[in-house]
Parts: C-alpha cells; structure tokens; sequence
C-alpha cells in the first residue's frame, strides 16, 4: 500500500492492484482495481470485497471490523475473531436456521448519536476451507485453496428491509479458545474490550502517523457503546449443531434480558 498526492494504491499478496484516487468523496468514490494474470475470478473477487474495499471505506472514515454478524430477535450480534476462528462456519450454521445473516467476516459498524454501535448487513454468502464438514463429500478435501484462502461460498440469503439507520447492535462476542464444546461466556468491561475491540478494526490503510490514535480512539468508542463477552469453546464437528444451538439460546436471552443464562 502506498499513500501520495495522486491518492492510495492497494497490492494483494496475490498480485492484484487497486487505485483510489485522491479526489474521490466518501459519497461518490471510485476504486479503480486490477486482476493479477493467473488469479481467478473467485480469488480476485474475495481480495475486491474482503481487503480492497473494506481498506477504502476506512480510509474515507468508516469504521470497519472482521467479524461475523446474525440478527436474532431484530438486534444484532458480532462475533470478532481471527483468522480460522470460525466465523464464517457460523455464518453458515446461523443461516441454515433461518437467521439473518449479516456478513460472515467482514462488518460495517457505526455509533450513532445515542451512542449505540449499528451495523448493516454486507453481501450474502459464507466461505468455506475445502476441509469444511459443512460441505458435500464430492467438494471437501483437505487440499487448500490458493494461497490458503477458502474454496468456497455457500449461499446465504441476502438480508433485505434493513432501516437506512442500520440495526442496533445487542452484544458483541469476541471468539476465543477453551477445552470444553459447550461455550463459556465471560463478560468483559469496557476497559478489558479495547484491545479486542481494536485487534478487530481494519486500520492498515491509514498512515502510519494516524494509526495508532484511530486505534485507541475507535476501540475505547466502540468499546463503551456495546456489551462485549468473551465466548470460547473448542471446536467439534459432531457438536457443530448443538453449539450453533446454544449460542442462539444465549443470543435470544441477552436480546431479552442482557444476560446469556437464562
């Protein structure tokens, strides 16, 4: 990535290139983007939509974070997490029962005047590693996808009558590790969620000089705008059902009450 008078150049670990002009408004901003010869539509699709885009919207002042969303009883809910977390698997679990699923990775959230977070639903589909037992037998293997990206996007259906004001988010759940499939929620104060907070935000493609105050300034807002738990639980493929199942339970108990115990 490179910043100068003519605007912001954007490279790909694969190759691919994108230009956006220095000019370009926030309301009308153009980003011009490349494909890299030998990348395929699919692998150049996810680097527009997963890195390019969301790293253009930051730079004109939008606040971005790699998380899933699913909207349970009209709020929303974000599950943060890195790489390889699962977010996307849940994405696809939520969606096979029927919940909206917002994004599977990545989520545009804003504070609004009251100083609640508000997310809107991005494009529809979840990706998949090709080791997923979530696919069919004839697509699953255990070879990677192109530079260890996943394979595949499973339908999702897209989310439609959201207000133009977005939709309230009712809790955010940091993804973490355990020993134990059934997941364990731990509360977190505003102070322990701005690291999390800020692990989360894409913030690569502001200037190095504006980084680091765009960091703790969005953090500690988001911070102390919207509950934060932390949810860990190890990942089994047999107890998959059961823990898309609980975390629903808990979903539509804090939605009710603030609270995952019922």
């Amino acid at each position: 990535m490179a910043h100068g008078p003519w605007g912001t150049v954007f490279e790909s670990y694969c190759g691919s290139r994108a230009w956006l002009p220095a000019d370009a408004s926030a309301q009308g901003a153009t980003l011009h983007v490349a494909r890299a010869p030998g990348i395929s539509r699919d692998l150049f699709h996810h680097t527009v939509l997963h890195a390019f885009v969301p790293l253009a919207l930051v730079l004109h002042g939008h606040t971005l974070v790699h998380a899933a969303c699913v909207a349970v009883g009209g709020r929303a809910f974000l599950f943060p997490g890195e790489s390889r977390m699962g977010k996307s698997t849940l994405a696809a679990g939520f969606a096979a029962r029927g919940l909206p699923v917002f994004s599977d990775d990545v989520v545009r959230v804003q504070v609004d005047a009251a100083g609640c977070v508000r997310v809107w639903p991005g494009y529809p589909g979840a990706r998949l590693r090709g080791e997923s037992f979530l696919l069919g037998a004839s697509q699953r293997g255990q070879r990677p996808g192109r530079y260890g990206l996943p394979r595949f996007r499973v339908h999702t259906t897209p989310v439609v009558g959201v207000p133009a004001e977005g939709v309230e988010v009712a809790a955010v759940c940091f993804l973490g590790r355990s020993r134990t499939v059934a997941p364990s929620w731990a509360r977190l104060s505003p102070m322990q969620a701005i690291t999390p907070w800020v692990e989360s935000c894409f913030l690569l493609s502001l200037p190095k000089p504006q980084r680091l105050r765009a960091a703790f300034e969005r953090g500690s807002q988001l911070a102390r705008s919207a509950p934060a738990w932390r949810v860990a639980y190890r990942r089994s493929s047999p107890h998959f059902a059961t823990l898309c199942t609980r975390l629903v339970e808990a979903m539509e108990a804090i939605a009710a009450s603030g609270t995952p115990h019922r």
